[in-house]
């Protein structure tokens, strides 16, 4: 909970918003992809998490960077 709440206090919800959906959409991306390329369900579960934990990062860093 504590880290929700500094998330919170840290990110904004527009900022949140600007963070969370293209990640999503990465990571959907992602598993759909994956699936097309007929890898066991294990495989395209774990690749598509470290997308989508890449993709948050990614976004975290361009959204702190803008506000520095």
């Amino acid at each position: 909970m504590r880290i929700i709440a500094f998330l919170k206090r840290r990110y904004p919800l527009p900022q949140a918003a600007a963070i969370f959906f293209p990640s999503l959409l990465v990571s959907m991306a992602a598993t759909f992809g994956l699936t097309l390329l007929h890898l066991p369900k294990p495989a395209v579960m774990a690749i598509s998490f470290i997308v989508l934990v890449a993709a948050l990062s990614i976004a975290v860093a361009v959204i702190d960077r803008r506000n520095a």
